[in-house]
Order: structure tokens, then C-alpha cells, then sequence
């Protein structure tokens, strides 16, 4: 009987319109969507796809894109971390007072990531421990980061930074540029992670229903915390990433990085409502927002325009999502 309904539902998506089927299937329809964007940025401006403006393209959406692997595994679990800017900023001036003290760049950049795990293991501790809604453990985290890189700093940057610090954010390799080339091979780390893994299974497990994932066995708060650990220290990476490509550590970097991560996921088709998604989407996600801001940057659109244009397809993507989710129960 089972084996006929999936038969059934197999039958049924097969007859369903190429729309729905593309709408189904959320890593393709970002992935047309991307296709568009090219073509249409190409058409618009010659030296859309140059292979100097491709690069910097990669290079500036590496560092979002590096943290939206780790919100990946976050909204999947059904949580939230709006802490990851401020993380990004406090690891900058971690590696950066330790630098200006002499400290060399090796040991620096570690202290750096470290220091963003730290907060990640704080985070996921007062959320999943003390029972908090996560966007108020998160949203009061980032408040208290952003406060004590502000107390330390004063709201001054830190330069400048030993000779040879910058080549982890300015670098390339083969012509590609370093941050980028991190972040494929974080990535390709994750995709299998995710994909492969029990540990893997186990986060969609308690993203579908943290209930179930308890009666079935699974550590759900472990697993929960575990998901803000890898947050913290990607974030941590990509502040000793950016404070190597601005040669400098910012008080205020990482500013409303908050929403660029999630409409990163959400774009990519990373579920809001839990368990659903995957890295390859976020890859996606990730670029088609990295390519949009630099096109509407190179037609010469305000600013303003392009928070708004960010702003839309965020709402557009929850809005597929609840589609989505209303086409599958319908499908049942």
C-alpha cells in the first residue's frame, strides 16, 4: 500500500507543470534564477562577466557566503543566530590587538577563530540551556559583542597590521582569489557533513521534529548548541579574513550582515519552518545575491534602491518557502 502512494506521488510530480517542478525543487529554481541574472547582467553591461569583475565578485561574497555555510546548518535545526556580525567584528580586533602586540600571524588568526567559536559555545549554551527563544538569545548577544568590541576599541580601528597579515584577504591563487578558495573548500567540507553524515541526519532530524529526534535518541540540545559552535567559528574566520583584506580591524565590521547571511539560505531554499535544505542551495543562494548587488552597483543604483531590491527577494523566497511547504502537504 505504502509502495502505491509512492508510486502515486511519484506519477503525480512527473504530470505537475515545469513551474511547480522547478518550484519543488528549490536548488534548481535559484539556479535559473542565477541564470537569468547572468545573462541579463551581460546584456546590460559588457564586462558583467570579465574575468576581473568575476573575481571581484567572488572575493566580496566569500565572506558572507563562508558564514551562511554555518546558518545553514542553524535554520535546518529550526534555530536563529542573529550574533554572527558582531562575532565577525570581535574576532577582527581579537587578531588584530594580538598582532599589533607582536604576536605572530599564525598563532593571531587562530586566536581569532577561536574567539568566534567562543561565542558561538556561549550562544548555543544560554539558548538551548536556559530555554530562550533563539532571535532573543541571539539579537541580545550581538548587542553585548558589539558593546564589548566598542568598550575595547572605543569605536577605533586597529593599523596598522604587520607586513604579510594581508595576503589572506587580498591574496589569490592561479588568479583566484584566496577568500573564495576557503570557502569552496569549506564548502565541499560541509556539503558532505551535512549529506553523509549521522550528524548530518541527525540536524534534519531535529529541524523536522525536535520530539521525534529525542524519542528516537538523538542529543537534541547537543545537537543544537553544535549548530551555533560551527556559526561562531566561521564567523570567527571570516573576521580574520576581512581584517586582513582592510588591513585593519573594524569596530563596526560586519554591520546588518545579519540579513545578507539569511537571505543567502532563504534564497538558496533553506526552509524557515526546519529540516529542509541543503549547502549546494546556499552555494547558490550566496552567488545570486553576491552578483545582484554587484550588478546593480555597476547600472549605477542607489543604494537605497538596492537595500529595497535585497529587501523584495527576501520576501519573495518566504514566500516561495510557504508555497512550497502549501504544494507538498497538497501533494500528500
Amino acid at each position: 500500500m505504502s509502495a502505491t502512494h509512492v508510486n502515486g506521488s511519484g506519477n503525480q510530480n512527473r504530470k505537475l507543470p515545469l513551474f511547480y517542478r522547478l518550484i519543488q525543487n528549490s536548488s534548481a529554481s535559484v539556479l535559473v534564477l542565477l541564470v537569468i541574472l547572468i545573462v541579463i547582467g551581460r546584456f546590460m553591461n559588457s564586462s558583467f562577466l570579465d574575468w576581473g569583475n568575476l573575481t571581484s565578485i567572488f572575493r566580496s561574497t566569500s565572506f558572507v557566503a563562508i558564514i551562511a555555510l554555518g546558518m545553514t546548518f542553524v535554520f535546518i535545526a529550526l534555530e536563529l543566530d542573529l550574533s554572527v556580525g558582531s562575532v565577525v567584528a570581535l574576532s577582527g580586533i581579537v587578531v588584530g590587538m594580538l598582532l599589533k602586540e607582536g604576536v605572530p600571524i599564525p598563532v593571531a588568526c587562530a586566536a581569532g577563530v577561536l574567539s568566534g567559536l567562543a561565542s558561538g559555545i556561549v550562544t548555543g549554551f544560554v539558548i538551548v540551556h536556559f530555554n530562550i527563544p533563539s532571535m532573543i538569545g541571539s539579537l541580545g548577544m550581538q548587542f553585548i559583542l558589539r558593546g564589548v568590541v566598542y568598550v575595547v576599541t572605543k569605536g577605533i580601528p586597529l593599523y596598522p597590521l604587520p607586513e604579510g597579515f594581508e595576503k589572506l584577504g587580498l591574496g589569490s591563487v592561479l588568479g583566484v582569489p584566496t577568500p573564495w578558495m576557503v570557502y569552496m573548500a569549506l564548502a565541499l567540507i560541509f556539503w558532505y557533513l551535512l549529506k553523509h553524515t549521522t550528524y548530518g541526519r541527525a540536524i534534519y532530524a531535529i529541524g523536522g521534529n525536535k520530539d521525534t529526534a529525542w524519542l528516537c535518541g538523538l542529543n537534541v540540545k547537543t545537537l543544537r548548541m553544535s549548530t551555533y559552535w560551527i556559526t561562531g567559528a566561521l564567523s570567527g574566520l571570516v573576521g580574520v579574513l576581512l581584517a586582513s583584506r582592510l588591513s585593519s580591524a573594524q569596530p563596526n565590521a560586519g554591520q546588518t550582515w545579519e540579513m545578507l547571511v539569511i537571505a543567502s539560505i532563504i534564497v538558496g531554499g533553506v526552509s524557515m519552518f526546519g529540516g529542509v535544505g541543503n549547502i549546494i542551495g546556499t552555494v547558490i543562494g550566496s552567488l545570486l545575491i553576491g552578483m545582484l548587488t554587484n550588478f546593480l552597483v555597476m547600472i549605477r543604483l542607489s543604494v537605497y534602491w538596492q537595500n529595497i531590491a535585497i529587501g523584495v527577494i527576501i520576501l519573495g523566497a518566504v514566500i516561495m518557502d510557504q508555497y512550497r511547504k502549501t504544494l507538498a502537504l497538497r501533494m500528500r
